[in-house]
């Protein structure tokens, strides 16, 4: 690990490592639903074709339009997106991690043991989101490096 701390002693204190991250909940009103593509399918692990939620995105003079017309969606104002919805990952620590730590595993090792352990990582937790119509996969795809 990276933190110039003497295994020894992370072994003895350390319990867990939690990660969060907030994507933007997408807007039940004016969000649209179609099935997801090939590519989408490849980042999320999602059978092509589930149907997920895509926000609206306006300009800003589709915006100005929608709102002289009085069509602009009320809870969120065209934007797509109302409220945050947070995203986990928690790596415990059990006695292969330890070993791991132990013998000074590089970090992506480490991760993949706790994965193997059941760890669910930030990205899993975000698909589930997807899933479930909180967010969608462009707000999922910023907080994700594409490794995993």
């Amino acid at each position: 690990m990276d933190m110039e701390v003497p295994s020894y002693k992370l072994n003895a204190s350390l319990r867990g490592v939690l990660a969060q991250r907030l994507l933007r909940r997408v807007c039940p009103e004016c969000s649209v639903q179609r099935p997801i593509n090939d590519a989408e399918s490849y980042f999320t692990g999602l059978q092509a074709g589930t149907p997920v939620r895509f926000a609206t995105n306006l300009s800003a003079e589709e915006k100005q339009q929608r709102k002289q017309e009085g069509t602009l969606c009320t809870k969120c104002g065209g934007n797509g997106y109302k409220g945050r919805v947070g995203t986990y990952e928690l790596m415990t620590i059990n006695s292969s991690i330890r070993e791991s730590i132990k013998q000074k595993k590089s970090t992506h090792e480490i991760e993949q043991e706790a994965v193997q352990s059941g760890m669910l990582t930030l990205k899993r937790y975000g698909v589930e989101l997807i899933r479930e119509q909180l967010t969608t996969i462009s707000e999922l795809q910023k907080i994700c490096n594409t490794e995993n």
